[in-house]
Protein backbone atom coordinates (compact mmCIF):
# COMPACT_ATOMS: atom_id res chain seq x y z
CA UNK A 1 0.00 0.00 0.00
CA UNK A 2 1.51 3.40 -1.21
CA UNK A 3 0.99 5.88 1.83
CA UNK A 4 2.19 9.82 1.30
CA UNK A 5 1.63 12.46 4.31
CA UNK A 6 0.69 15.61 3.50
CA UNK A 7 1.34 18.60 5.83
CA UNK A 8 -1.24 21.17 4.92
CA UNK A 9 0.51 24.42 5.85
CA UNK A 10 -0.77 28.06 5.33
CA UNK A 11 0.91 30.84 6.76
CA UNK A 12 -2.77 33.08 7.34
CA UNK A 13 -3.13 31.23 11.03
CA UNK A 14 -5.90 33.27 12.59
CA UNK A 15 -5.74 32.17 16.23
CA UNK A 16 -1.49 32.37 16.03
CA UNK A 17 -0.61 34.56 12.79
CA UNK A 18 2.58 32.99 10.76
CA UNK A 19 2.57 29.91 13.00
CA UNK A 20 4.18 27.89 10.86
CA UNK A 21 6.98 29.72 10.48
CA UNK A 22 7.42 30.41 14.29
CA UNK A 23 10.25 28.32 15.63
CA UNK A 24 10.22 25.41 17.40
CA UNK A 25 13.89 24.22 18.53
CA UNK A 26 15.47 26.15 15.75
CA UNK A 27 13.46 25.41 13.13
CA UNK A 28 10.33 26.38 11.51
CA UNK A 29 7.22 24.52 13.11
CA UNK A 30 6.63 23.19 9.55
CA UNK A 31 10.02 22.06 8.94
CA UNK A 32 10.02 20.49 12.83
CA UNK A 33 6.68 18.85 12.03
CA UNK A 34 8.03 17.78 8.74
CA UNK A 35 11.40 15.98 9.64
CA UNK A 36 9.03 13.81 12.73
CA UNK A 37 7.01 12.43 10.14
CA UNK A 38 10.10 11.39 7.92
CA UNK A 39 11.11 9.05 10.34
CA UNK A 40 8.11 6.85 9.64
CA UNK A 41 9.57 3.86 7.95
CA UNK A 42 6.25 2.91 6.16
CA UNK A 43 5.46 6.45 4.23
CA UNK A 44 6.75 6.69 0.34
CA UNK A 45 6.80 10.38 0.88
CA UNK A 46 6.19 13.27 2.64
CA UNK A 47 4.85 16.63 1.21
CA UNK A 48 4.10 20.02 2.47
CA UNK A 49 1.25 21.59 1.04
CA UNK A 50 1.15 25.79 1.48
CA UNK A 51 -0.48 28.74 -0.12
CA UNK A 52 2.77 30.80 0.93
CA UNK A 53 5.75 31.36 -1.41
CA UNK A 54 7.45 32.37 1.74
CA UNK A 55 6.48 29.08 3.09
CA UNK A 56 7.57 26.92 -0.12
CA UNK A 57 11.48 29.27 -0.07
CA UNK A 58 11.65 27.98 3.78
CA UNK A 59 10.80 24.48 2.76
CA UNK A 60 13.20 24.44 -0.63
CA UNK A 61 16.52 26.00 1.76
CA UNK A 62 15.90 23.06 4.21
CA UNK A 63 15.31 20.45 1.78
CA UNK A 64 11.92 20.21 2.61
CA UNK A 65 9.90 17.92 -0.41
CA UNK A 66 6.55 21.20 -0.62
CA UNK A 67 4.23 21.64 -3.24
CA UNK A 68 2.17 25.02 -3.80
CA UNK A 69 -1.73 24.65 -3.76
CA UNK A 70 -4.38 26.76 -4.50
CA UNK A 71 -4.87 29.81 -1.43
CA UNK A 72 -8.80 29.70 -2.39
CA UNK A 73 -8.85 26.36 -0.05
CA UNK A 74 -10.55 27.20 3.15
CA UNK A 75 -8.86 23.55 4.54
CA UNK A 76 -6.10 21.18 4.86
CA UNK A 77 -8.15 18.26 3.54
CA UNK A 78 -8.72 20.52 0.39
CA UNK A 79 -5.06 21.03 0.42
CA UNK A 80 -4.83 17.25 0.66
CA UNK A 81 -7.33 16.33 -1.83
CA UNK A 82 -5.28 19.43 -4.51
CA UNK A 83 -2.14 16.76 -3.73
CA UNK A 84 -3.88 13.91 -4.32
CA UNK A 85 -4.98 14.96 -7.78
CA UNK A 86 -0.98 15.19 -8.56
CA UNK A 87 0.56 12.37 -7.00
CA UNK A 88 -0.62 8.75 -6.35
CA UNK A 89 -1.30 7.20 -3.72
CA UNK A 90 -3.57 4.77 -2.05
CA UNK A 91 -3.52 6.51 1.44
CA UNK A 92 -2.70 9.96 2.21
CA UNK A 93 -2.27 11.05 5.63
CA UNK A 94 -2.91 14.73 6.43
CA UNK A 95 -0.54 15.72 9.52
CA UNK A 96 -1.46 18.89 10.59
CA UNK A 97 1.88 21.22 10.62
CA UNK A 98 1.40 22.23 13.96
CA UNK A 99 1.59 18.71 15.41
CA UNK A 100 5.99 18.25 15.99
CA UNK A 101 4.95 15.59 18.67
CA UNK A 102 3.45 13.24 15.72
CA UNK A 103 5.64 9.62 16.50
CA UNK A 104 5.90 6.74 13.82
CA UNK A 105 3.64 4.80 15.91
CA UNK A 106 0.37 7.30 15.18
CA UNK A 107 1.32 6.91 11.48
CA UNK A 108 1.53 3.05 12.03
CA UNK A 109 -1.65 2.98 13.67
CA UNK A 110 -3.48 4.86 11.06
CA UNK A 111 -1.81 2.78 7.92
CA UNK A 112 -2.86 -0.18 9.88
CA UNK A 113 -6.65 1.09 10.17
CA UNK A 114 -6.65 1.70 6.35
CA UNK A 115 -5.73 -1.78 6.00
CA UNK A 116 -9.55 -2.55 5.92
CA UNK A 117 -10.86 -1.67 2.49
CA UNK A 118 -14.29 -0.93 4.08
CA UNK A 119 -12.50 2.52 5.97
CA UNK A 120 -12.53 5.04 4.05
CA UNK A 121 -11.00 7.94 6.61
CA UNK A 122 -9.53 7.16 9.86
CA UNK A 123 -7.82 8.86 12.88
CA UNK A 124 -6.25 9.44 16.16
CA UNK A 125 -8.23 10.30 19.82
CA UNK A 126 -7.55 10.55 23.24
CA UNK A 127 -9.55 10.91 25.96
CA UNK A 128 -10.44 14.77 26.65
CA UNK A 129 -9.45 16.16 30.65
CA UNK A 130 -12.18 18.05 32.19
CA UNK A 131 -10.02 21.44 30.57
CA UNK A 132 -10.45 20.59 27.23
CA UNK A 133 -14.30 19.83 27.17
CA UNK A 134 -14.63 24.12 27.53
CA UNK A 135 -11.74 24.91 25.48
CA UNK A 136 -12.85 26.37 22.63
CA UNK A 137 -9.37 25.82 21.06
CA UNK A 138 -9.75 22.46 21.79
CA UNK A 139 -10.97 19.89 18.87
CA UNK A 140 -13.44 17.06 19.83
CA UNK A 141 -14.61 14.27 18.71
CA UNK A 142 -17.69 12.29 20.10
CA UNK A 143 -17.49 8.76 18.82
CA UNK A 144 -20.97 6.58 19.07
CA UNK A 145 -21.14 2.81 19.02
CA UNK A 146 -18.60 1.04 16.96
CA UNK A 147 -16.32 3.69 17.44
CA UNK A 148 -17.75 5.52 14.17
CA UNK A 149 -16.73 9.18 14.09
CA UNK A 150 -20.15 11.52 14.91
CA UNK A 151 -19.07 15.31 13.32
CA UNK A 152 -15.88 17.36 15.34
CA UNK A 153 -16.10 20.44 16.89
CA UNK A 154 -14.59 22.80 19.68
CA UNK A 155 -18.27 23.62 20.55
CA UNK A 156 -18.84 22.00 24.33
CA UNK A 157 -22.32 21.12 23.70
CA UNK A 158 -21.91 18.13 22.14
CA UNK A 159 -20.13 16.63 24.92
CA UNK A 160 -23.23 15.31 26.63
CA UNK A 161 -23.71 12.93 23.29
CA UNK A 162 -20.84 10.10 23.74
CA UNK A 163 -17.04 10.29 25.20
CA UNK A 164 -15.50 13.75 24.16
CA UNK A 165 -12.01 13.08 23.13
CA UNK A 166 -8.92 15.45 21.64
CA UNK A 167 -6.18 15.26 19.37
CA UNK A 168 -3.16 16.24 22.30
CA UNK A 169 -2.92 13.95 25.21
CA UNK A 170 -1.65 10.74 25.90
CA UNK A 171 -1.51 7.31 23.44
CA UNK A 172 -4.27 7.68 20.71
CA UNK A 173 -6.23 4.88 19.58
CA UNK A 174 -7.19 5.10 16.20
CA UNK A 175 -11.03 5.59 14.81
CA UNK A 176 -11.98 4.50 11.89
CA UNK A 177 -15.02 6.64 9.79
CA UNK A 178 -17.18 4.05 7.90
CA UNK A 179 -18.44 4.89 4.72
CA UNK A 180 -19.07 8.61 4.62
CA UNK A 181 -16.03 10.95 3.94
CA UNK A 182 -15.92 13.34 7.22
CA UNK A 183 -13.94 16.31 5.92
CA UNK A 184 -13.35 17.88 9.45
CA UNK A 185 -10.93 15.68 11.04
CA UNK A 186 -8.60 16.77 13.22
CA UNK A 187 -4.86 16.09 14.50
CA UNK A 188 -3.45 12.98 11.75
CA UNK A 189 -5.68 10.92 9.97
CA UNK A 190 -5.58 9.25 6.97
CA UNK A 191 -7.64 8.99 3.32
CA UNK A 192 -8.22 6.42 0.47
CA UNK A 193 -7.89 8.60 -2.58
CA UNK A 194 -11.58 7.59 -3.82
CA UNK A 195 -12.64 9.13 -0.48
CA UNK A 196 -14.54 12.33 -2.44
Amino acid sequence: MRAIAVIPARLASTRLPRKMLREIAGKPLVGAVYEVVRFSPLLNDVIIATDSDEILQVCRRNGWKAQMTSAAHSSGTQRVHEVSNSIAADIYLNVQGDEPLTRPEHIATLIDVMQDSSVHVGTLKTTASAADITNPNAVKVVTASRLVCLPQTRVRSLCSLARVVTRAQRTPRAVAVLGERNSNLCGRYALRHDWN
